[in-house]
């Protein structure tokens, strides 16, 4: 497990090429999970963030679900994703091409080097 731990997602990237999927979602789990490490369900990070997933095909980005904030539970590990401000979706319930485009665009704009 630990093979899997910090990566940065250009290493993820790279590795999720030769590596099966239940190891890529785990990096990618690892990898929200240390930027979240002080977020709650009382205290989320708030973001925009589209949500562009297979059922957005076709719609402007204008139409699109846009993520507002994320949040991991400080003691359980589970990590949410808001939805416009109120609807909530699991980590886990997100196919890995689109939590690989959330990771993307979360360490482009709010990961400060």
């Amino acid at each position: 497990m630990e093979h899997l731990m910090n990566k940065c997602p250009i290493e993820i990237k790279r590795l999720a090429k030769t590596m099966n999927d239940e190891d890529v979602r785990q990096m990618i789990r690892f990898y929200f999970s240390r930027n979240l490490m002080n977020t709650s369900k009382e205290n989320k990070m708030n973001v925009d963030i589209i949500f562009d997933d297979d059922k957005t095909f076709g719609l402007s980005s204008n139409d699109m679900h846009h993520i507002t904030s994320i949040w991991q539970h400080p003691s359980e590990g589970y990590i949410t994703f808001v939805l416009n401000g109120n609807e909530e979706i699991d980590f886990d319930d997100i196919d890995t091409s689109t939590l690989f485009k959330i990771m993307t665009d979360f360490d482009d704009y709010y990961i400060l080097d």
